[in-house]
């Protein structure tokens, strides 16, 4: 077909042979719930504490976490731009200018993507140094923090990198390297960052004293679901490198194949921002009244990071603890 061809616009039917509406439901509706997960976490800090609502209430992970929702609504967009190009549909039904489209499109949502699990992780160390753990603690979740920026500086040079130049995205048309290799090294030690994140706080809760144990278990299941990550990850390497077992036998269809891939993608990130706000939820830090131990927690962090206005306006003396 000849190259100057728009990009398709497909119906909104599901056929196995068009599988694209499947995706871009799916991708907005992890795309909202996990903004409202971010939203729900900004509105508790702004609302805590008194009746005036502040920006003043905010600290660091709130923007981050924010600046990761922008690079999700990217990563969400640009997935949607390859729905619209042709994913979910045969590769040989497809225009050159449609091809084209989809490569650019998948080019840069994952540039987006790592970017973003790299800040979500970012945000959750944070949240973790503002409780002011142990120097040991402190050193392994720096350590941890700088092993990020090292895996999103190896996983943007590998993706900008990934296919012959001058036209690095062509994924579908020029000579790339080993895809399955380089995700499987992406995601395995993302997953090794989160499974190093996880152990970090628990370690951090666990040597807390509170009122209850009821509270500190509920911490380090919270904390401890950031380990469930694993599933999506497990099931997007299964479906590549079933893909690229296609591509060795001949019967290679990467737009068609690459449904459930794109799919699992999204739940990658979108959980990865859920999990990091889920120690913020209204309800659940409600649970922890009256929360910290005065004795553990050195001044101003078990108010200003885990308490909400009913503490305050609770029986319980603050004793310790300072605003």
């Amino acid at each position: 077909m000849s190259s100057s061809e728009p990009l398709m616009s497909p119906s909104n039917n599901v056929t196995p042979d068009h599988r694209g509406p499947v995706v871009d439901v799916s991708i907005w509706i992890f795309f909202v719930l996990s903004g409202l997960s971010v939203v729900s976490k900004v509105l508790t800090k702004l609302a805590r504490a008194s009746s005036e609502i502040s920006l003043r209430k905010l600290q660091i992970d709130d923007f981050v976490l924010s600046l990761t929702q922008v690079l999700a609504l990217g990563t969400t967009i640009s997935i949607s731009r390859q729905v619209a190009a042709g994913l979910g549909t045969p590769l040989e039904t497809l225009s050159e200018a449609s091809i084209a489209g989809y490569e650019k499109a998948a080019y840069a949502s994952q540039l987006l993507y790592v970017c973003a699990l790299c800040a979500a992780n970012s945000a959750a160390i944070i949240f973790g140094l503002m409780l002011q753990p142990s120097k040991n603690h402190q050193l392994y979740l720096k350590a941890t923090q700088g092993f990020g920026f090292v895996w999103l500086i190896v996983s943007i040079f590998g993706i900008a990198f990934q296919c012959k130049l001058p036209q690095p995205w062509a994924l579908l048309r020029n000579q790339c390297f080993d895809q399955r290799a380089f995700w499987a090294f992406v995601e395995a030690t993302n997953l090794a960052t989160n499974f190093a994140i996880t152990v970090v706080l628990i370690a951090i809760v666990w040597g807390l004293q509170m009122k209850t144990p009821k509270t500190k278990y509920l911490l380090a299941l919270v904390f401890g679901t950031r380990s469930l990550l694993i599933i999506p990850v497990a099931f997007k390497l299964s479906y590549m490198f079933h893909r690229g077992l296609t591509h060795d036998t001949g019967n290679w269809n990467p737009t068609s194949d690459s449904v459930e891939e794109v799919i699992l993608t999204s739940v990658i990130m979108n959980a990865s921002i859920a999990i990091a706000c889920l120690p913020f939820m209204k309800t659940l830090m409600e649970s922890l009244q009256p929360g910290w131990s005065t004795g553990q927690v050195r001044p101003g962090v078990g108010y200003d990071i885990m308490v909400t206005k009913t503490f305050e306006n609770s029986s319980y003396p603050l004793s310790g603890l300072s605003r």
